[in-house]
């Protein structure tokens, strides 16, 4: 996956589905962006499989690019289950994901409690004829599921590798869906340009399209705004300037005192910075 295409920090809690807008990612393994799928709330357009939103969220994504057999899947814990590994098996597509402990359907695995009181490294596996899990202790106890066990499950010659993520969680406004799609823009504008035989970084090709839509499209500046030094000067004059500069209580959360760095609830009305009644004098005089 390249930098570029959308990175989540954290995954949504159990009431993400509705509070969220979630964005489904669906790229190959170099990065290349297939198809962004937004959720909407009910308006969403979602197959209806019966497995469950996840399972309906990676096969309509798949179904958006006409997924076919020796394709190979790969997705976090907001998406697997074992219905849904079951349901790529039927079509001949390897299915392999981080799969949650609730989802693992009484398998004979050893609980995610007894795993995490192990050394790190310990493993414990287990397998039926088309599907392996594997759970291992790490920083955390971690669990991956696949149906990719038998050679035939994936035919190398036609094989297309598809990894199928949450983008981000944003609960207020649609900006991140807006600034997430100029980032994955350039790296399938880069897969196209090498392909046709240019090399070149990914740095240097966003960098020459930057250049490019600032000089066609770019505002020349007006004029400087005020220097960064003239207001600081500015500001110094009315920090010493030994008028009117009274404390007062905040309503507010605590600030860092300007003087001692420490946390403060008292204001100076004037400068509007926290101070301590005890740094009040020490801050306005000057040294």
């Amino acid at each position: 996956m390249q930098q570029l295409v959308l990175y989540c920090e954290a995954f949504p809690s159990v009431t993400g589905w509705s509070m969220a807008r979630l964005l489904s990612l669906l790229t190959d393994n170099d990065g290349y962006l297939f198809h962004p799928e937004p959720y909407s709330g009910s308006t969403t357009k979602l197959p209806q499989t019966g497995l469950g939103q996840g399972p309906d969220v990676v096969l309509g994504l798949m179904n958006k690019v006409h997924a076919r057999e020796g394709n190979h899947v790969v997705m976090d814990y907001l998406f697997t289950s074992i219905p849904l590994l079951n349901e790529l098996s039927k079509e001949g597509i390897a299915g392999t994901g981080t799969i949650r402990e609730n989802r693992l359907e009484h398998s004979p695995l050893p609980p995610k409690k007894s795993m995490k009181k192990a050394s790190r490294g310990t493993f414990e596996y287990a397998c039926s004829e088309d599907l392996v899990i594997v759970k291992w202790n790490d920083n955390t106890a971690v669990s991956v599921a696949t149906n990719k066990v038998k050679a035939s499950s994936c035919v190398m010659a036609e094989s297309l590798f598809l990894n199928i993520e949450l983008g981000f969680v944003q609960k207020n406004g649609g900006g991140p869906c807006f600034h997430g799609g100029i980032g994955a823009a350039p790296v399938n504008g880069w897969r196209l340009y090498r392909a046709l035989g240019h090399d070149i970084s990914l740095l240097q090709f966003t960098r020459e399209c930057s250049q490019e839509i600032l000089g066609k499209f770019g505002i020349p500046s007006i004029g400087h705004g005020r220097s960064l030094v003239l207001q600081k000067n500015a500001f110094n004059q009315q920090r010493y300037d030994r008028k009117d500069h009274w404390l007062y209580k905040s309503d507010k959360q605590f600030g860092r005192c300007k003087n001692c760095g420490r946390r403060s609830i008292y204001r100076c009305e004037k400068c509007q910075v926290p101070l301590h009644p005890e740094c009040h004098k020490t801050y306005h005089i000057v040294s």
